[in-house]
């Protein structure tokens, strides 16, 4: 009985194709991950008392902070591959790549805005001000950073970490590489 019993256990979170621990389970362990660290970071910054302009940033850093630490765990301990093999590579291409995918996405959302204000969805409320910034350059260069922290560990955490284990995952159950 006890043997069946971790056999049942034992095929709950490793796989049936090889020894690592399941997809499903690799995915929840970085969502685990990545969200406590953002948590956690966030819980400090708030007991630090950053100002206003900043914490957004400093809590952003966090995740990306938290999403690195994912990645090294789950390579290192339950995925068993690679850094690289999450889509972070050193060559030419993935830097050209990593910048046109970023000029596109601020493309698209910026011309999504001038679409949507030129049909008259979009009602301009206030204009800008510097704020605590001190400057107009100041406050759009932390914004952009923060923007740019966003990227990174939502990219990391969902096209790196959650796609590349689904996919996975879903050819172990029998559905083609293209399919999965």
């Amino acid at each position: 009985m006890r043997k069946r019993l971790l056999s049942g256990v034992g095929w709950l979170f490793h796989g049936t194709v090889d020894t690592r621990v399941r997809a499903s389970w690799r995915i929840l362990a970085a969502f685990a991950l990545t969200f406590a660290g953002a948590v956690a970071g966030s819980l400090v910054v708030q007991g630090v008392g950053l100002p206003d302009l900043v914490a957004p940033l400093a809590v952003h850093l966090c995740a990306v902070v938290a999403v690195a630490v994912a990645v090294v765990v789950l390579a290192r301990y339950l995925d068993r591959r690679n850094i690289s093999e999450y889509g972070f590579d050193h060559l030419r291409t993935w830097w050209v790549e990593a910048v046109l995918g970023t000029a596109l996405g601020v493309g698209l959302v910026g011309l999504a805005f001038a679409l949507s204000y030129r049909r008259g969805t979009v009602t301009v409320t206030d204009t800008l001000s510097t704020g605590s910034a001190g400057s107009l350059a100041t406050g759009f260069g932390i914004v952009v950073l923060g923007w740019i922290f966003v990227g990174i560990w939502e990219e990391t955490l969902f096209r790196g970490i959650f796609l590349k284990n689904a996919a996975e995952g879903l050819a172990t159950r029998g559905l083609s590489p293209q399919v999965a």
